[in-house]
């Protein structure tokens, strides 16, 4: 009779802790519970009201989490860095294991490593100081020697991580229609402190990097944990690069490696880029406005125009439509800071939704310890994250009403 009631207790026990375990996944990895028909959703309506379900607090707490794993910053070759990188692939790993049965495409999270072209880049930095600056600033300049310095102080970080490999890493949901046919979007996961001064990398430095770019991260996640309960007629591939902070390398490894082939190419809808996309105040923006984000892409005279144009113009319609809360203005002005420019490259289309950089940047706090999360607008983040996510699934459902 004992051996029985222990047996009992033991039974009472285990399942409790199993259904313990089970709660707690489903609710880290899922805070929304999608209809059928919210799976291929076919109008706003029903958009409007699948992006509702997912709760503000889970794009601040992966943004949270991320940060707390990275500590004290996340540079690559750094032990922040690994600790990033591991919980990302811990995250999205869990997410792709519990994603609901019966779903049509399944998904799958590769490791994708590279050896970053550390020579590309130090030629790259050398290119720009000289058409930027050494032949419009003489060497006595103030300016001229700061970027003098910087550019020397680069090359220098550069050549000390010849050795280190990249992770860029890649959670895909396989299209039920087209898989072949893929949307990308990616946010760098790296980070780098610099002094203001000097513009110098300080190596010992503990940054947050929460808006650079801990906010597109997060937004990232958040999409990866809707999207893997959803059907999309063709494939949705979400990378998390690495040496985004070092000439956007994780992104040139990426571009080289699957843009380099005419059909590929042919095949591919575009890439949309997410960098800082926490920053939003009244106090510093020009124009003294919330929600006044941007959009960049080539500009007008550039022959890559229209592409980027095409796709800007089908996600800012569906984003007002699925969440009017905040705003993306397009901006055709070749913006040359992120991964985007590499698709641009290979003449692919390529977007970048970030902050307004020319009336509210966040340059002050970048790179510094002061980029925390605290500093951000934590509405403006998840609202980013409602449009953008909101623009995508229209886009691939071709909704329009």
């Amino acid at each position: 009779m004992r051996a029985k009631k222990i047996l009992f207790l033991n039974f009472k026990r285990w399942s409790f802790l199993l259904l313990a375990s089970w709660m707690l996944s489903h609710e880290l990895l899922y805070g929304v519970e999608l209809k059928n028909s919210e799976r291929r959703p076919t109008d706003f309506m029903t958009i409007r009201q699948l992006m509702q379900k997912f709760p503000r607090e889970n794009v601040e707490k992966y943004l949270r989490d991320f940060i707390k794993s990275g500590n004290p910053n996340r540079m690559a070759g750094q032990l922040g860095h690994l600790g990033a990188k591991n919980y990302l692939l811990g995250k999205l790993s869990s997410i792709s294991k519990v994603a609901p049965a019966g779903l049509a495409g399944t998904s799958n999270v590769v490791v994708d490593e590279f050896i970053p072209d550390i020579d590309w880049a130090i030629k790259k930095y050398e290119s720009d100081f000289n058409q930027k600056v050494a032949g419009k600033y003489p060497i006595d300049d103030p300016v001229y020697k700061v970027w003098n310095t910087f550019t020397l102080n680069i090359k220098e970080t550069l050549r000390s991580l010849k050795e280190v490999k990249g992770s860029n890493l890649i959670w895909e949901k396989q299209g039920y229609k087209n898989p072949q046919q893929v949307l990308a979007i990616g946010a760098y996961y790296d980070s780098v402190a610099m002094s203001k001064e000097s513009y110098m990398v300080q190596l010992g430095q503990a940054i947050e990097g929460a808006d650079n770019n801990g906010s597109g991260v997060s937004i990232l996640l958040s999409m990866a944990e809707l999207f893997s309960q959803m059907e999309f007629p063709f494939t949705i591939r979400l990378i998390f690069f690495d040496f985004g902070e070092f000439q956007s390398l994780g992104a040139l490894s990426y571009a080289k490696k699957y843009l380099e082939d005419a059909k590929e190419r042919a095949s591919f809808l575009g890439y949309i880029d997410l960098l800082m996309l926490g920053h939003d105040s009244l106090s510093t923006d020009k124009q003294k406005k919330n929600g006044n984000m941007k959009l960049y892409l080539r500009g007008k005279l550039n022959a890559g125009y229209k592409q980027d144009s095409n796709l800007a113009d089908k996600l800012v319609a569906a984003g007002k439509m699925v969440h009017p809360g905040i705003r993306f203005t397009p901006m055709p002005n070749d913006f040359d800071v992120s991964g985007h420019l590499h698709f641009w490259d290979k003449g692919v289309a390529a977007l970048l939704f970030s902050q307004d950089w020319e009336d509210d940047s966040n340059e002050v706090r970048n790179h510094t310890p002061d980029d925390f999360v605290e500093s951000l607008n934590l509405k403006t983040l998840s609202d980013a994250f409602y449009y953008i996510a909101g623009s995508v699934i229209s886009f691939a459902n071709n909704v329009t009403k």
